[in-house]
């Protein structure tokens, strides 16, 4: 197993949630802690990419804020790849609270030569679930330079290596790793999960 740190990215207050999605309470705990308590299963460090350190303070000394700020995740994956020691990063979006840590232990054993490695799910790529490799730095600082913000610009300018193909009995892990919450109606769904964990 390759050495990796896990990184959440934590982007700003939705306007259609009312709130960082990050910091939304499912149960006992906040989305962010879910998230990075699956990270703590396979990878070294845990970090939070965030602007707003504030509303942050019980991750004590695990936020990192960008340098290209208001530039969206591409900046966020800037920061946390600028920040790690580690050569690879796995990387999650702040609403995905169901993340599986088998889907990423899955992917970390695509780890080649390629630079990343990108799950594809139901025909889409999940840029925002995926591993990076350090070397693919300079990319990034380039393209936000140029004003590009697109992570699927980084793809087309990187070696990746897609992962589609995955384990026949995982349908229900999958679809619990790649749910995400964009609205009210997926936070409600997102509870709905949270009931039948119990």
């Amino acid at each position: 197993m390759n050495r990796m740190d896990g990184v959440m990215l934590a982007g700003g207050k939705s306007t259609r949630m009312g709130q960082n999605k990050a910091l939304i309470q499912l149960g006992s705990s906040t989305v962010a802690e879910r998230i990075l308590s699956t990270l703590q299963t396979f990878t070294s460090s845990q970090w939070v990419v965030a602007n707003d350190r504030s509303s942050f303070l019980p991750f004590n000394g695990r936020v990192i804020r960008d340098e290209f700020v208001g530039e969206g995740p591409l900046a966020g994956l800037e920061s946390a790849i600028r920040h790690s020691e580690a050569p690879w990063i796995a990387v999650v979006a702040c609403d995905m609270p169901y993340t599986h840590h088998s889907v990423w232990e899955f992917l970390s054993q695509h780890i080649g030569s390629s630079q990343a490695v990108v799950p594809i799910y139901e025909g889409r790529i999940q840029p925002l679930s995926a591993l990076y490799h350090k070397s693919i730095h300079s990319t990034i600082v380039q393209l936000l330079e140029d004003g590009e913000r697109s992570l699927r610009s980084l793809l087309q300018e990187i070696h990746v290596l897609y992962v589609e193909e995955w384990p026949s009995e995982w349908i229900e892990v999958c679809k619990l790793h790649f749910f995400n919450m964009n609205d009210p109606e997926d936070l409600n769904v997102a509870r709905h999960l949270l009931s039948l964990e119990g």
